[in-house]
């Protein structure tokens, strides 16, 4: 790509344009400060993105800092501001660039006034819930357990889902509460399978549910540790239970979908038409259509493609 003018937004005699809030109309001196962020790869690193999206980031902003190197200035809001315009006018730069570098300086100024203001990042206290919406990517807090940490970055590395994240954490912090004083990296297959017999014998859970934390366990020793658990020989699994599947008559889901109206509607209709999961659902966009051949491609957090055809009940 050639390079783009290093200048902030000017006026027509080619004096510095004010830059003002299009919320307040105000003017902020804070976007023409320079921006220092040596460290922004390595927690772009860790947000949990998917590759593809993670490399046309680092691209964009690999990008806008040779041209604040080019024109020998620093990078500052103001000037992204004048370089996104100046690149889209000429049709070389797009949404993907404007959201790197909306990334970079909100990260940055989240990272500055953490270290101005002292603040401590904090994590849940044992029995507290998580909020149900995925928070923005954060770095990883600082006090964070050595363990615990090589298994958040080993999960963003290999681009796993935010829900994922959160569901192995949750797992491990019960793992190292049940092995304590022991730390989790220094046990080995006789802690995990006394564990794991706790949880069907003691605490009575499901068995997808013991499933769930063996599949988080072996993920923190084979995956972030790089061990081999090994054999973990026989334990105690929870007594299989045969239940009847609730389903919903065709009647009964047409007098359903009478109720909603609007976007809702749309939602239902396209879910139950073409078995998206909810979080599949919720998170689909414009490009994720495929009009030509009918159908909606899911992009799932593993780098895996599913195509789904709704199958005519869909009415939007």
């Amino acid at each position: 790509m050639k390079q783009l003018p290093s200048s902030a937004p000017r006026d027509g005699a080619g004096a510095p344009r004010a830059i003002s809030n299009p919320k307040t109309g105000k003017g902020s001196s804070t976007w023409r400060e320079g921006v220092s962020f040596p460290e922004w790869r390595e927690l772009l690193a860790l947000e949990p993105l998917e590759g593809h999206v993670r490399y046309r980031q680092e691209q964009a902003i690999i990008r806008y800092l040779r041209h604040c190197k080019a024109g020998a200035h620093a990078a500052s809001i103001a000037d992204a501001k004048g370089y996104l315009e100046s690149g889209e006018a000429a049709g070389e730069l797009g949404e993907a660039d404007r959201a790197a570098l909306r990334w970079f300086f909100r990260t940055a100024r989240s990272r500055q006034e953490s270290v101005r203001r002292g603040r401590e990042w904090t994590l849940p206290a044992e029995g507290e819930t998580a909020p149900v919406s995925a928070p923005a990517p954060t770095p990883i807090p600082p006090g964070t357990p050595e363990w615990e940490a090589q298994l958040i970055r080993t999960i963003r590395r290999k681009g796993l889902l935010w829900n994922t994240e959160q569901i192995y954490r949750g797992w491990l912090r019960r793992y190292a509460r049940a092995v304590s004083p022991a730390l989790p990296d220094a046990t080995g297959a006789a802690e995990v399978r006394a564990f794991l017999s706790e949880l069907a014998v003691q605490q009575q859970v499901a068995a997808s549910t013991q499933k769930q934390a063996l599949n988080a366990l072996v993920f923190f020793f084979r995956e972030a540790l790089q061990r081999d658990l090994g054999e973990l020989g026989e334990f105690r699994r929870p007594r299989p239970t045969i239940r009847i599947p609730v389903v919903l008559a065709r009647g009964e889901v047409d007098r359903m979908i009478d109720e909603l109206a609007g976007t809702w509607r749309l939602m239902a209709e396209l879910q139950y038409g073409s078995g998206l999961r909810v979080t599949e659902l919720v998170e689909l966009r414009v490009q994720s259509l495929d009009l030509e051949r009918n159908r909606v491609l899911v992009f799932g957090g593993k780098g895996r493609v599913k195509g789904f055809a709704p199958r005519g009940f869909c009415t939007a």
